[in-house]
């Protein structure tokens, strides 16, 4: 999902997408008169989309994908939204056509707090960036964080209490911190709680 003001024109509008997908340049499209938008839902004056966003994010933006097709966009607020929906779209977003697509304000104010990093970097600094951390997602380093997952994942499943509602939202949280903790850092966190505990 990406985002942009909503008195701003289309970033991309559809006659990129429709080119990209047939592979051509987006330098070769005549740009359309109007600009216009993508298809989205209907919406609620100066509050868009944002009640059933809040309420149920992932049901929303499943139905706005399979209603309105592969790019669509909504409000919330003032800021306008876009969601793509395609792999080969997606891919071209944030592999094959990424220097046309800016990490947007929200990445652009973070710099000031999270610094000149993968995530809020562009061009050529984030091609640097990338290039150091994708040696950690080599097929061998991937085998060896696969077997550390199911491990967790296990334990974790191990300790679900049969007929008990749980929060699986906070628990998948706990989940992925655990894991993440122990791939990149080689901490236990269940361990570091139960001896902390002690």
């Amino acid at each position: 999902m990406m985002q942009n003001t909503v008195n701003r024109k289309c970033p991309f509008p559809h006659e990129w997408f429709s080119a990209a997908k047939s592979g051509i340049n987006r330098s070769q499209i005549q740009p359309a008169v109007n600009n216009t938008l993508p298809p989205g839902p209907k919406e609620i004056p100066g509050l868009g989309s944002t009640v059933p966003f809040r309420l149920a994010p992932h049901r929303f933006l499943l139905k706005t994908a399979s209603t309105h097709g592969p790019i669509s966009t909504f409000t919330m607020g003032k800021k306008r939204f876009y969601l793509v929906d395609d792999a080969e779209l997606i891919r071209k977003i944030l592999v094959t056509d990424a220097d046309l697509f800016a990490r947007g304000r929200t990445l652009e104010k973070a710099r000031t707090f999270l610094g000149e990093g993968l995530i809020t970097s562009n061009g050529a600094h984030h091609d640097a960036h990338r290039k150091t951390l994708q040696g950690g997602f080599d097929p061998e380093f991937l085998k060896a964080y696969s077997d550390t997952i199911v491990s967790l994942s296990q334990r974790f499943a191990s300790g679900i209490i049969e007929n008990k509602i749980v929060d699986l939202d906070h628990e998948m949280r706990t989940l992925t911190m655990g894991i993440v903790a122990k791939v990149f850092f080689g901490v236990d966190i269940d361990q570091e709680k139960s001896e902390l505990g002690d």
